[in-house]
């Protein structure tokens, strides 16, 4: 990863560490088990580096994963909202829109609309989860959050948890 970092850091000096660190998770390749299913978050990460597209990365998601945090069955309905930054790092206008995970009981989510970022431009979106932990099982909850860039998906992967888990 140090190398990686490197690497990026060498053909993009002015990036930070943060923007660096997304490059590399939002160009990772996602991992998949025997019978090809894609693996979970907690098993992978953000998949395996691919320096390659980190350095030529466009636009740039970060953080490049999402924590909701811990919930209890006992708690009212409840919002969590995470702020995410959108950096288009090209000399293009590109057009960013998120995917609508699927429905499950006991959440809703709260994501931004289709945008455009012009050349140069960052914008600062929220993105969150609208829960009901009464009607959820107990357990880690994770998936990956799709974008598309004008053609292009990254996925971010997110986790929450429901009452104490039994860690696997």
């Amino acid at each position: 990863v140090a190398g990686a970092c490197a690497l990026i850091k060498q053909a993009h000096p002015k990036w930070t560490p943060e923007q660096i660190k997304a490059s590399l998770m939002n160009n990772a390749v996602t991992l998949l088990d025997e019978n090809g299913k894609k693996l979970a978050p907690n098993q992978q990460g953000a998949g395996r580096i691919n320096v390659k597209q980190a350095i030529e990365a466009e636009v740039l998601i970060y953080p490049g994963a999402i924590s909701f945090g811990q919930f209890d069955t006992n708690h009212p309905r409840t919002k969590k909202i995470e702020k995410v930054t959108i950096d288009n790092q090209s000399n293009m206008k590109k057009t960013i829109t998120f995917q609508m995970p699927k429905n499950k009981p006991g959440i809703r989510w709260v994501l931004p609309g289709k945008m455009e970022l012009e050349p140069g431009e960052k914008k600062q979106v929220e993105v969150g989860v609208d829960l009901t932990p009464s009607q959820m099982k107990q357990g880690i909850y994770e998936g990956w959050l799709s974008i598309q860039q004008d053609g292009k998906t990254v996925e971010i992967p997110y986790a929450y948890v429901i009452d104490e888990p039994n860690y696997p």
